[in-house]
C-alpha cells in the first residue's frame, strides 16, 4: 500500500502493511491472522485470502474507532463489562 507513486512513507516504519486514521496495521498481525484463520502457513494463503483478512482488520479498527468516537464504553454495558 505504501509503495504506490505519490505515496509518502515517511514516518512509517516498514513493518506497517497499512494505516487506518494513523492507527497502523502491522504486518506481524496479519501474518497471525491469515494462518489463525485459514489454518495455513501464510505462505501458503492465496491472495484472496490475504486480501480479505487485510479487509476485515482495516474495517474492525474503523468499528474501533467509531466507538472510541462516540465514547460506546461508557453507555453500552456490554463493552463495559471483561471477556
Amino acid at each position: 500500500m505504501f509503495t504506490a507513486r505519490g505515496t509518502a512513507t515517511r514516518g512509517i516504519p516498514a513493518e506497517a502493511i497499512a494505516t487506518v486514521n494513523g492507527r497502523l496495521v502491522l504486518r506481524t498481525d496479519f501474518v497471525t491472522q491469515v494462518q489463525t484463520q485459514f489454518g495455513v502457513a501464510f505462505a501458503e494463503s492465496t491472495e484472496a485470502q490475504r486480501q480479505r483478512v487485510l479487509d476485515d482488520m482495516v474495517a474492525e479498527e474503523l468499528t474501533v474507532q467509531r466507538g472510541l468516537d462516540v465514547d460506546l464504553a461508557s453507555y453500552d454495558p456490554e463493552v463495559r463489562q471483561p471477556s
